[in-house]
């Protein structure tokens, strides 16, 4: 994984990777746990900056849906705090 960009200020995180082969389904197109465990640490990243690096970032609760298969190649993950509880934060 690349760190493509870090906005402090926004608790913004951008995270690449390039799909392989090997990480595709038989359709060819990448693993949706791949993909979800790019998001889930795009999620944690953005956490740990927004916190400035004060608290780890489990995960609680992760829900992913596909809108359309994730080809191979270059892929984007975008991990932003929408807001900061007291014990949790919202990505």
């Amino acid at each position: 994984m690349e760190v493509i960009c870090v906005d402090q200020a926004a608790g913004l995180v951008r995270l690449k990777i390039v799909g392989q082969a090997a990480w595709c389904n038989p359709r060819g197109t990448l693993q949706g746990g791949i993909v979800t465990a790019m998001l889930d640490e795009a999620m944690a990243f953005a956490g740990m900056i927004a916190g400035q690096f004060a608290y780890g970032v489990p995960t609680l609760e992760l829900k992913t849906g596909s809108l359309r298969p994730c080809p191979l190649g270059p892929v984007e993950a975008h991990g932003r705090v929408v807001k900061w509880g007291g014990k949790a934060a919202f990505f």
